[in-house]
């Protein structure tokens, strides 16, 4: 839901417009208009400040130590901030070295216990050495050619991923080979060398690593001085935000606070010397969004802000789209087994986690992880095997199976498309209504009509039999008196609807022109709509098929000796762990499709909606 919001325009001397702006900010609730639009000097450099701060502050915390060291610290931000950056350089440039090193180490190795002076006394006895690579079904053809010459040397010394290393050894007076081959650069230095300055490096990043550790002791000073600034920057936006009036003796500022918060806002204003003046949102203002929903519909609100906030003159979305989401992330995952898993790992990581910011986005995983479980056991599989054939048919769990076969799963896609998009148009007579009052409704409510009539004569065609696994779909044609004459009756009224009064700002006879566009783009669109719900169906039936084909092979590995059970964990492991990551992987992205592509077609959601951030203290 979103809360509404009145507007709230203020006048103050300019004597008082420190005193006054700082008992704003402590009030905290007054979103100024136009507030960051403005920037000047202090301003632009005040935020840098805050930027190092902040970004020193995370380096710090990330490198802290549990030490105690009684050494003297620095005091202000700024040669706190100073010394950090130059330890931070000087680690980020022995770490750097220690890397190329260590990549010049792996270099020489592959070519044993080199040593660069070697190929010096080789020189100095007329011999040179050069290093290749190149792929093993080349490397025979190169032999040959070398043999051929009593001038040349060839040694292979390692194959690694279909990739030989060969060494060729030759007179100098011959010249270097000419082969089909890369050459390898010769290591700086032997691998001896390579390894104690590689050692020393490291024990320098160690020793630079220790010297941030106990700096890190002065984190919360960089935090606390980061808020002090925040809230000075603050201020000077919303001094940026005020307009001089009266050759600048007088300001007035302008913003929004939320409606139920109005009489204490008032209140407060009353015992101000400020002049206010308080009214409702006019129909083309920007609006700030402010979203109340309850505990459930709240934990989707970081899903819904993946796309947008809605504006001021739409429904909130996430009540609708919160149920719909849980459904399909379960049915594109459907596994018993895979959502315990999840469920057991969610529970340990409230019980490890925690940061307040953290836990609604692991009681969202909770609510997911437990969808999927469900519809795992509704659709029949826990990892990979039935649930009845697993428990027993007529155990507990087996009488929960609701699908028992791919027609069920895939009639229950489609279904649910039907639902969704049905929901869609019919959420919309209601945005027609917030944007444009009850003539906006009429259009709308007559494609939701055209829906329902749609819905009441497939219900009729499919008999009192049809059944979606167990539901008994077909009887609610059969529970309605002359479905076929309701059918045509709601089609017949919302094609009226749709065709004469679908735009009501157009004159009279452009209307059924416009409507008819409308209900042929409706027409080809809705089919490919509802198909695109297959998806659903696809993704948990690829899952299942991928969790019983890794189920086989973990037992065909298996054998018959005690280590083959190693190798049968190791395989279902592995294996499992792919299929859950990618099935996780798709439920997330496939679920937010057909959320802001189908439903939010139906809906007709525009967007776009500003964030309520009122002006106040951190």
């Amino acid at each position: 839901m979103i809360e509404k919001m009145a507007k709230l325009s203020l006048l103050f001397h300019h004597s008082n417009k420190d005193a006054f702006l700082a008992e704003l900010q402590r009030l905290g609730v007054f979103h100024i208009e136009n507030f960051g639009v403005n920037q000047t000097a202090e301003i632009t450099a005040l935020g840098a400040r805050i930027g190092r701060l902040a970004q020193t502050e995370r380096f710090l915390r990330s490198e802290a130590r549990s030490r105690a060291d009684a050494e003297e610290l620095p005091e202000t931000e700024d040669e706190l901030v100073a010394l950090v950056g130059e330890l931070r350089e000087s680690l980020e440039r022995s770490e750097g070295e220690r890397e190329r090193i260590a990549a010049e180490l792996k270099r020489a190795l592959r070519w044993g216990s080199f040593d660069p002076a070697k190929v010096a006394e080789l020189e100095s006895a007329g011999l040179g050495m050069r290093l290749y690579s190149s792929a093993r079904s080349s490397v025979d053809r190169v032999k040959a050619k070398l043999a051929a010459d009593d001038s040349y040397a060839f040694e292979e010394v390692l194959e690694e991923l279909g990739t030989v290393y060969f060494v060729v050894v030759f007179r100098l007076e011959a010249g270097i080979p000419d082969i089909d081959a890369a050459e390898q650069r010769l290591p700086s230095a032997s691998v001896e060398s390579l390894r104690a300055s590689e050692a020393a490096r490291a024990a320098e990043a160690a020793k630079l690593r220790e010297a941030v550790g106990r700096l890190a002791k002065r984190a919360d000073f960089l935090a606390e001085r980061v808020r002090v600034h925040q809230n000075r920057l603050a201020v000077l936006l919303a001094e940026a935000s005020l307009t001089g009036e009266a050759d600048g003796h007088v300001f007035v500022v302008s913003g929004w606070v939320p409606k139920r918060q109005l009489p204490g806002v008032e209140k407060f204003l009353d015992g101000q010397e400020v002049l206010y003046v308080a009214r409702s949102p006019e129909r083309e203002e920007k609006v700030p969004i402010l979203l109340k929903n309850r505990p459930y519909s709240r934990l989707f609100e970081p899903v819904m802000r993946i796309f947008s906030l809605p504006n001021y003159k739409e429904l909130d979305t996430t009540p609708f789209l919160a149920p719909f989401y849980t459904i399909f992330f379960g049915l594109c995952v459907a596994d018993m087994a895979y959502g315990l898993i999840l469920l057991a790992a969610l529970f340990g990581a409230l019980v490890v986690i925690k940061r307040k910011s953290a836990r609604p986005l692991l009681y969202l995983g909770l609510m997911l992880a437990a969808s999927v479980t469900l519809m795992g056991l509704f659709l029949n599989s826990f990892g990979g095997i039935s649930v009845t054939s697993l428990f027993g048919e007529h155990s507990a769990l087996a009488d929960m199976v609701l699908f028992r076969d791919m027609n069920g799963a895939m009639f229950l896609a489609v279904a649910l498309g039907v639902i969704q998009v049905t929901f869609g148009h019919v959420l919309r007579i209601f945005n027609e209504v917030k944007e444009h009052g009850p003539s906006g409704a009429l259009g709308p409510t007559g494609i939701a009509l055209l829906f329902l009539g749609g819905i009441v004569f497939l219900l009729e065609l499919l008999g009192p039999g049809f059944k979606i696994g167990l539901f008994p779909v077909g009887s609610l044609g059969s529970a309605i008196p002359h479905p076929g004459d309701v059918a045509l009756a709601l089609a017949g009224l919302g094609l009226v609807l749709a065709l004469f009064f679908g735009h009501p700002r157009s004159k009279v006879y452009v209307r059924p022109g416009l409507g008819l566009w409308e209900l042929y783009e409706l027409a080809t669109g809705t089919i490919g709509d509802v198909l695109s719900y297959l998806r659903l169906f696809a993704l948990g039936l690829a899952g299942g098929l991928l969790g019983e084909a890794m189920v086989k092979v973990a037992l065909l590995v298996k054998g018959t000796a005690w280590w083959g059970y190693i190798l049968m964990i190791i395989v279902l492991l592995l294996g499992s762990g792919i299929n859950l990551a990618i099935g996780l992987l798709s439920a997330f992205v496939h679920s937010l499709r057909l959320t802001f592509v189908e439903f939010y077609k139906a809906i007709g959601f525009k967007g776009g909606g500003a964030e309520y951030s009122p002006f106040k203290l951190k």
